[in-house]
């Protein structure tokens, strides 16, 4: 039973931080397996991707 109230709070904190796209392997109890953690690198990858391209578009500038 403690596990699982550990868990529901990780998972809601996990969605928090990630979105809800990860839902599906959280709900799933998926252990954090490589491609979630690669999923999860591609994700910050494109975040920052993102902020970047809000200070300047490096497509414009090649």
């Amino acid at each position: 039973m403690k596990k699982d109230a550990k868990f529901i709070k990780m998972r809601r904190k996990i969605c928090e931080l990630l979105g809800c796209w990860c839902l599906v392997y959280v709900e799933a109890r998926a252990p954090v397996t490589i491609e979630t953690k690669v999923k999860q690198n591609n994700f910050v990858m494109a975040l920052n991707i993102a902020n970047e391209s809000e200070n300047e578009s490096p497509l414009e500038s090649s």
